[in-house]
């Protein structure tokens, strides 16, 4: 399965919701949970990254979604990938090497 990834602004026709959110101070955490909420309601897969999903993995508002390591942000497209297919990856998880011709990444 192949997917072809535009970026829109247009958040009711986005495919998959990734949201970025590296300040742990409680009125951006609080916009970071109420964005959640949102992709929640509206059914959207949320796949997450920065260090407030990181800093605190078992946190309610985080369970069951995708989480990218702050030192995983180079597997952005895969982590999207799989979360369109319904699975979901966490900072914990080990991801495997990829490779492109002499390049690995």
């Amino acid at each position: 399965m192949q997917f072809l990834l535009i970026c829109t602004d247009d958040k009711s026709a986005a495919d998959v919701w990734l949201l970025n959110s590296c300040t742990v101070k409680n009125p951006a955490e609080d916009h970071f949970r109420n964005e959640i909420r949102k992709g929640r309601e509206l059914g959207k897969p949320v796949v997450l990254a920065g260090c407030v999903p990181q800093g605190a993995p078992r946190a309610d508002y985080i369970q069951g979604l995708s989480v990218i390591g702050v030192q995983q942000i180079d597997r952005v497209i895969e982590v999207v990938e799989e979360t369109l297919k319904g699975q979901h990856s966490t900072p914990d998880q080990t991801l495997p090497e990829k490779t492109w011709g002499d390049v690995a990444f």
